[in-house]
């Protein structure tokens, strides 16, 4: 990686590879919140169980760096399932709000 601003750059650093061959799924507050498969290559599936049925749904998808890569909002929702075949791969963070609760998980495209 080089840095440069203000006319100025830093000199190159040694590059490194990471292989993650598993991320764990962590549920937080009894929800009954999945997504499948870990890693995927064009899809992921969120499903938010039956007993999500009636809250108000957001889920937002960042990529390592922020930058929101993904957005959906709904009324009612089981299961959702998003297209993440053009996505560069690396690991996305997950944010679900169902009702006043809230989840974060982690996926790797690969």
């Amino acid at each position: 990686m080089q840095v440069t601003a203000n006319g100025c750059s830093s000199p190159p650093s040694n590059g490194f590879n990471i292989i993650i061959t598993e991320i764990e799924e962590v549920t937080d507050h009894g929800l009954d919140i999945s997504f499948y498969p870990v890693p995927t290559r064009d899809r992921v599936t969120i499903n938010l169980g039956k007993s999500n049925l009636d809250n108000d749904v957001s889920i937002q998808i960042f990529d390592s760096l922020g930058q929101k890569m993904y957005t959906y909002e709904a009324k009612t929702s089981a299961a959702h399932s998003v297209d993440v075949s053009y996505y560069v791969n690396g690991i996305y963070i997950m944010w679900i709000r169902t009702g006043n609760i809230f989840y974060n998980g982690k996926f790797l495209k690969i």
